[in-house]
Formats: C-alpha cells, sequence, structure tokens
C-alpha cells in the first residue's frame, strides 16, 4: 500500500467531485469552463504527487514560477485532449446520469494522469532507478491481476508484463499505460500507482 497517496488522491477527488453537476452540463457543450476545471483537476494531480512521491524522493515540494507556468500550459493540453474524446462520446445525446458518470470518469482520470506525470518526473530528476507497483488505496470490486503484480520491482526502464484478465501476456510502464494497452477496461477505476526508489525493496525483477 502507498497510504499517503491514497490519503491525498482521495482529498483530490472529492474536490473534482464538488463540482460534479455543473461541470458534466459544460463538459456536453464542450467550452471553456469545462476546460478550465480539466486543467485543474489535472494540477491538483500533479501536487498531490509532489506532496507524496516528492517526500519519498526528497526534492522541492514548492513550485518555481517557471514550473507553475509549464504545469498550467500541460494541464491545459490534456484538457484539450480531453474534450476531443469527450465531444463524439456525449454529441449524440446522453442521460444526465451517464453525462455525470463520464465526466466524473473524466476528472478522476485527470488527476490520475497529473499524478502519473508528475511521479515519473520527480523519479526521473532524483533518478530513482526502481519501480514498485503498488495499491493507492483499496476498492471494492478488485481487478485480480493487478492485485497480483502488487510488490513487484522491476528496474524503472523496464515493463510490467499482465499476468491475466482481457489483455493478458501485454507490456506495460505501470497502471494507466494507455500507450501500453488502450483498453479503457483496464484502467478506469484503477486503484495502483507506482513508487519509485533509488534501491529496490525486494529484488524480483525477474
Amino acid at each position: 500500500m502507498f497510504p499517503q497517496l491514497g490519503r491525498a488522491l482521495t482529498l483530490a477527488f472529492r474536490r473534482a467531485t464538488s463540482v460534479l453537476d455543473s461541470f458534466s452540463r459544460n463538459l456536453i457543450l464542450g467550452n471553456r469552463a469545462a476546460a478550465s476545471v480539466i486543467a485543474a483537476t489535472h494540477l491538483d494531480g500533479r501536487r498531490v504527487a509532489r506532496s507524496t512521491h516528492g517526500v519519498l524522493l526528497p526534492t522541492r515540494v514548492t513550485l518555481t514560477a517557471a514550473e507553475a507556468v509549464a504545469w498550467r500550459r500541460e494541464g491545459v493540453r490534456y484538457a484539450e485532449r480531453s474534450l476531443e474524446l469527450a465531444a463524439p462520446v456525449l454529441g449524440g445525446g446522453v442521460s444526465k446520469f451517464q453525462a455525470q458518470s463520464y465526466a466524473r470518469t473524466v476528472l478522476t482520470q485527470s488527476i490520475w494522469n497529473g499524478q502519473d506525470v508528475e511521479a515519473l518526473r520527480i523519479a526521473e530528476t532524483t533518478e530513482a532507478i526502481w519501480k514498485e507497483w503498488v495499491r493507492a488505496f483499496s476498492r471494492e470490486e478488485h481487478r485480480d491481476h493487478h492485485d497480483d503484480l502488487i510488490g513487484r520491482v522491476i528496474p524503472t526502464n523496464e515493463l510490467f508484463v499482465l499476468p491475466g484478465g482481457p489483455n493478458a501476456g501485454a507490456s506495460v510502464f505501470g497502471p494507466r499505460d494507455w500507450n501500453g494497452v488502450s483498453d479503457a477496461g483496464e484502467w478506469i477505476e484503477c486503484g495502483h500507482a507506482l513508487r519509485f526508489s533509488r534501491e529496490a525493496r525486494v529484488r524480483n525483477a525477474a
């Protein structure tokens, strides 16, 4: 488990869902207000990583002005891509429940993406050469083949192999590796993450 990350993510998810009603309406419209919320949640995800991974791998927790500008720009780009993906899904007319369900997924994935991006950046900056597949927080429903990877430690530049599920045998960098596996069913609501370190806690890279 990575409880510090789990607690920080839980708070970030709560902040995001507090604006769910208005966000879902704006997401259907694909307007600037929706983009702003997505960009903000992406930024929140990066703050989560900085406050958790940045403690395990000591780095500056506060942002420089240049970093803040770069984070905002990357958040805007992520928001633009999210709106492009949402348009064909929501454009044909959906119920309020469907719109809110999709909107919740957009926000949680935005937070996760920000977290994943910043965690990797911290690992690269601090020269962490090992990564461990961990559970960030518990869920009622589990993907057993994801749980089978918990505690697996491999070099950062190597790939995990999914041991089961619909994409068994696929090689992925870590949870939510959309390039390795583009199947949304593999990653949506996934509660796992990577924990990076300079030394392997368990040498099971083979």
